[in-house]
């Protein structure tokens, strides 16, 4: 099997470790499988660990809505290849906007970034900070002030997160996951944290059973508060499961957990590594009627290009009942780690890092209006200029869709690209 960017590791080391990867940008025309659609490179990332503008970009990117700058992180970069945070502004032009300087204070290898409505970043480190458990940070784009507002002690309270947080505004709290600690078996917890960084309070810790665990996707939260997320072990075990489990998708009621921190989690969905999917590492992503979609690294198609473990598949969970909506099949991509983003015409768009006319991973929309589900790759990643095998998810702005590859590239770290107007439905932030 390939290696998996995310997850550098077999599938039985799943539950203990995770990484990140990332996504690419070219500067020419590639002919997809249906058309040619441009790629505009807007930076290269140097395979250097302690190159100036970062190395390594992993995350997804985040779209400040006033301003139009998108921002985005590497987990190596500055002096002391801990990491840097970068923006791209409104002419697509780069711009490192901090370093990470001191990986023992400030945490290294950060995650993904949110922004709140003042335009500050805020993010998680997958390490350092005191304990080296990782860390949540502040960064004041206008103050250029950076700040850890919490230090990841490992444990019971949890250590190495490798999901973006998310914000609550109305209630001036994030919520967030750990891969590991959590205290029940290693397995990873979800918390709540205010935006001040006081009052951290550990929601679920996972058992890695029925409940799930190692969670490694970011959370989102309905316009009641409710929290949904997947874990990629735990639920069922045996068959392509194995003893660690095939992930499940759940939801957490915050208030009910003030309550009884036992019986606050619901799984939803509990995948079987078949046909429906199994091991989700990405975020969910939720439509205007409160379904939720999303995808599985592994499952599908058995068999052939996809091996014994399948291709992977996307999803759809609608009261508790799911449905695979594309199981890939190897050409038209294998193993998506990202999630997925709606444009205005209602049709999905995610990535794959493996797959595709050159085995280098895809971008490719699913159209939900047609009869039956169709899938169109958008673009299929040449393993040249373009990069190969991305990871993160695209950001949709203004038409493009935004993202970085992991490897390859003019630089060899994976580039940064803004891509495929005229295939995506126009939408504005």
């Amino acid at each position: 099997m390939e290696h998996l960017g995310r997850c550098r590791c077999s599938i039985s080391e799943m539950g203990m470790h995770a990484a990140r990867m990332a996504f690419v940008v070219i500067a020419i025309a590639v002919a997809a499988r249906s058309e040619e659609r441009p790629f505009t490179v807007s930076h290269g990332f140097s395979s250097e660990a302690d190159a100036p503008s970062g190395s390594e970009p992993r995350a997804g990117l985040a779209l400040d809505p006033k301003s139009g700058n998108i921002y985005g992180t590497t987990i190596l970069g500055g002096e002391n290849s801990a990491g840097v945070i970068y923006r791209i502004d409104n002419e697509n032009k780069f711009h490192r906007v901090t370093q990470l300087i001191h990986p023992k204070f400030f945490g290294s290898h950060p995650n993904g970034l949110v922004l709140d409505k003042m335009g500050n970043l805020y993010g998680t480190t997958y390490d350092g900070g005191f304990a080296k458990s990782g860390a949540i940070f502040e960064y004041s784009p206008t103050q250029k002030v950076f700040t850890v507002i919490y230090t990841f002690q490992g444990g019971p309270l949890g250590s190495n997160p490798v999901a973006a947080l998310v914000l609550n505004e109305q209630k001036s709290t994030f919520y967030g996951t750990t891969l590991r600690g959590g205290g029940m078996g290693d397995n990873g917890e979800v918390f709540e944290i205010s935006t001040s960084g006081n009052g951290f309070v550990p929601l679920h810790l996972f058992t890695g059973g029925s409940d799930g665990g190692a969670p490694a996707a970011s959370l989102i939260v309905d316009s009641e508060g409710n929290i949904y997320g997947t874990t990629m072990n735990g639920g069922l075990t045996g068959g392509n499961c194995g003893t660690l489990g095939c992930g499940v998708v759940f939801k957490i009621q915050p208030t009910a957990c003030e309550k009884n921190k036992n019986d606050c989690e619901t799984v939803l969905y509990s995948f079987t590594g078949g046909a429906d999917g199994g091991f989700p590492v990405a975020n969910l992503t939720m439509d205007k009627h409160g379904n939720l979609y999303g995808t599985t690294l592994m499952g599908g198609n058995i068999g052939g290009a996809c091996g014994k473990l399948g291709c992977g598949v996307v999803f759809k969970l609608e009261h508790k009942k799911q449905t695979a909506l594309w199981r890939f099949n190897g050409r038209d991509g294998k193993y998506p780690q990202a999630g997925l983003v709606f444009d205005s015409k209602n049709k999905l768009y995610g990535t794959t890092t493996f797959g595709g006319d050159f085995g280098k991973g895809t971008i490719f929309k699913l159209d939900l209006s047609a009869n039956g589900t169709k899938e169109t790759v958008v673009h299929p990643f040449t393993g040249g200029h373009d990069g190969k095998f991305p990871v993160a998810g695209v950001l949709l702005h203004h038409g493009y869709l935004y993202s970085t590859a992991s490897e390859g590239g003019s630089s060899g770290s994976g580039p940064l690209y803004k891509c495929c107007r005229g295939t995506v439905g126009f939408t504005t932030p």
